[in-house]
């Protein structure tokens, strides 16, 4: 029984993985996350 699970789990996570590669990268725009998330130590910096 454990070696069926631990099989399910790999077969899943290769399924995932190959999946992941295969979505286009420019579907989303990254961009900085700008000054929104910044410590108050953060903003002291310049």
């Amino acid at each position: 029984m454990r070696k069926n699970s631990i099989g399910a789990i790999a077969a899943t996570c290769c399924a995932l993985f190959i999946i992941g590669c295969q979505l286009p990268q420019d579907s989303y725009e990254w961009q900085p996350a700008g000054s929104k998330i910044l410590t108050e130590w953060g903003k002291t910096l310049k």
